[in-house]
């Protein structure tokens, strides 16, 4: 592929996943919001942690459990002062873990909107034949790439199926199932910027980057 920019964009949620558990205040199930806090408890020589989660609803707690009757000298001193100082790193990977999440209730429900970290370019790439954008959302989320493009491009969802109906916007794979799908992981789009009629060009473009 002859004088291709690539491009990156990293993909966070703007929210941790939240569980759907019973509210005991409110009588029925709820989604809980973690609270960014670990409680570590010690019985004996046994010790026990949760991470803290709050009713979205009426902010009632509720915990999740990060380990329980866990001898303290089976637990690395890393570990436990991560736990002890509430260490932002621990907590997002103990939120962002969807996986686990799901052992402690039945439906985690992904974030719906994210943040975008793109590249600030001087550079001038309008002359270019093609783009290739790579997106990549660590956590699972559950926003669409579709509704990801349109936003960052300033053009509607119609706007963007029509970019890869018309062959402007291609992918590996099926570039049209790609586009309902959720964001996770890396996705890779090759965008025939050059061909584009002018305006949706300089949307395009604009919305490459910073």
């Amino acid at each position: 592929m002859a004088q291709c920019l690539q491009v990156h964009w990293t993909v966070r949620p703007s929210y941790p996943p939240e569980p759907i558990r019973f509210c005991a205040h409110c009588g029925q199930r709820r989604p809980f919001c973690s609270s960014g806090r670990i409680r570590l408890n010690a019985n004996g020589r046994k010790l026990d942690a949760w991470l803290i989660y709050k009713c979205g609803h009426c902010r009632q707690t509720g915990n999740r459990p990060v380990f329980e009757r866990i001898g303290a000298g089976e637990i690395d001193t890393d570990t436990l002062d991560a736990v002890q100082q509430n260490s932002p790193k621990l907590v997002g990977q103990l939120e962002n873990d969807v996986v686990s999440l799901r052992r402690h209730c039945n439906r985690v429900i992904l974030a719906d909107d994210v943040t975008v970290t793109k590249p600030a370019m001087a550079h001038c790439f309008g002359a270019l034949p093609e783009v290739k954008l790579i997106v990549e959302a660590q956590q699972p989320t559950r926003m669409r790439l579709d509704r990801l493009l349109a936003r960052q491009f300033g053009l509607s969802r119609r706007a963007v199926r029509a970019l890869e109906r018309d062959g402007y916007l291609r992918s590996a794979r099926n570039t049209a199932v790609a586009l309902k799908m959720s964001l996770y992981g890396k996705t890779e789009l090759v965008i025939a910027v050059q061909e584009m009629d002018e305006c949706i060009r300089l949307k395009v473009l604009s919305g490459l980057t910073l």
